[in-house]
């Protein structure tokens, strides 16, 4: 909360859009995207314009991209607690807010794509992983052909020293 009230302290708005602003349902600390929707959201209902779906996609980024990396899963979260936001907000001050139903489509999109997004993550994490087990395994496997070598190469010194060491029989020349 005195994350929230420490970013909008300097807009001017009235008391109880402050304070509905600064209990609201959104982490801004170390996320600076975050953050600089919450401002955008404070600095809007201080000028007295509404908040529109159109200005919300716009200052999001809209449309939305596919999840490819983790980076990107990590953006789209942050993309759909700002959407989410928009909807507290608007059951607070529909007046102000008023693309409820568009903005909850376009947190369902969002939705959608973080769960494509996660399992593409998982997908490329599980392939990582049998990456490094298949050249661990690889490695281990020449590690083992070493090993083998070097037991052939001391049983051949054995076997060489054995028939060195052999007593001549006293036929032998």
């Amino acid at each position: 909360m005195k994350t929230l009230a420490t970013a909008i302290n300097d807009i001017p708005l009235t008391l109880r859009v402050r304070y509905t602003l600064c209990i609201s349902p959104i982490s801004i600390r170390n996320d600076k995207f975050a953050e600089e929707s919450f401002v955008n959201i404070a600095r809007r209902f201080s000028s007295g314009q509404p908040l529109t779906a159109e200005w919300l996609f716009d200052m999001v980024g809209w449309p939305p991209r596919s999840v490819l990396e983790l980076d990107d899963l990590i953006h789209m979260e942050n993309v759909y607690e700002v959407l989410e936001l928009y909807l507290w907000l608007s059951l607070r001050f529909p007046d102000m807010l008023p693309d409820e139903e568009i903005v909850r489509d376009g947190s369902m999109q969002i939705d959608n794509l973080i769960r494509e997004g996660v399992d593409n993550v998982s997908k490329l994490l599980r392939d990582e992983v049998k990456v490094r087990r298949g050249s661990s395994k690889k490695r281990r496997e020449r590690k083992g052909r070493k090993t083998e070598r070097e037991a052939e190469e001391l049983e051949r010194r054995e076997a060489k020293e054995k028939v060195e060491e052999k007593p001549k029989t006293p036929n032998s020349p």
